[in-house]
Formats: C-alpha cells, sequence, structure tokens
C-alpha cells in the first residue's frame, strides 16, 4: 500500500511507513504503522496538532485511525470502527485541523475536526465506491466521489454547510 504523499509499502501482515532523514546521507526509517493488513490507506498532516495521522481500512470494513508526533515516536491508535460495507477512505489537511471521508453503501460522509470540535456530515445517502478531498486555495475543501457511476461533488462554505457542484460537460 502507498499511503497518500509518503512512500509505504504491502507487507501483508502489517502497514509500514518511511520517514526520510533530515540528516543528508543518512538512510530513510520504516517503521510500522499497524499490524494487520489494509486494502485502502491514507497519510495527511493534521494542520491543528502538527501531527502526521493515518486513516486505514482493512478488508473487514473496520475503520483505524492512528496518529505519530514526530519521527521515531510510535503510531498510536486514535480510532477504531467497524462498518463492513465501508470501501473507501481519505483524509486532508485543513485550515487547523483535518477532514475524514468515507465511502460506502449507505454514502458519502465527511468528518471535520478543526480546533475542539469535530462536525459529522453526510453529503450523499446512496452507493458510493471511492471519495477524494481537496482543500482549495481559499480553504474550503472539496470532495468528490464515484455514485451510481457518475462523479458527484460538493463544496463545503465559509458557514461549513456543503453544496452540491455540477460539473462542465463539454
Amino acid at each position: 500500500m502507498r499511503l497518500t504523499g509518503i512512500p509505504s509499502s504491502v507487507v501483508p501482515d502489517r502497514v509500514t511507513h518511511c520517514t526520510w532523514p533530515a540528516v543528508p546521507g543518512a538512510l530513510p526509517e520504516w517503521t510500522t504503522v499497524r499490524a494487520g493488513a489494509a486494502v485502502r490507506g491514507a497519510i495527511e498532516l493534521n494542520r491543528g496538532s502538527g501531527e502526521l495521522e493515518v486513516g486505514l481500512l482493512a478488508a473487514d470494513g473496520t475503520r483505524y485511525g492512528l496518529t505519530r508526533h514526530r519521527p521515531g515516536a510510535p503510531w498510536k491508535e486514535t480510532e477504531v470502527s467497524r462498518q463492513p460495507e465501508w470501501t473507501h477512505t481519505a483524509l486532508r489537511g485543513i485550515r487547523q485541523g483535518v477532514a475524514r471521508a468515507t465511502a460506502g453503501p449507505y454514502g458519502v460522509s465527511v468528518v471535520t475536526e478543526t480546533g475542539a470540535k469535530a462536525r459529522e456530515y453526510t453529503l450523499r445517502t446512496g452507493p458510493a465506491r471511492l471519495v477524494g478531498l481537496h482543500a482549495g486555495a481559499d480553504g474550503n475543501l472539496h470532495v468528490a466521489a464515484l455514485a451510481d457511476g457518475k462523479v458527484r461533488c460538493w463544496s463545503e462554505t465559509w458557514a461549513e454547510n456543503w453544496m452540491p457542484v455540477g460539473l462542465w460537460e463539454g
């Protein structure tokens, strides 16, 4: 498995992560993020805490959240939730926190954590297979998902509401 933006590897019984050293000529450090296989994963910097966060999805639908404060520190589990139907997960560092998105047969959900508050939004009910997150230059969060065989998109407003966005076809 390759976690977004940072080299990682698939090993049948664990997920690993590579940290590149700040010292020229030093070898990269491979660490185990979590024992056990994962079918999907994402890694992102939590802009509020400065910690790396990992979201993993196991084959049985269990979603694991892990965090690490600094290179060399152990990864700590922050979340374990199980819904066998989940198919995809994504992370994105936003403003002063992090956003997590999940797709599955019941829809697309997004959890944003900025500061001390966490908010959960259901953007779509109905089957979705893939989900992606993007933080725009304006600071707003954007979500795209594959639902009903089509790409569906939403954009967050400054009031933290979600608006569906139509795609230009031409």
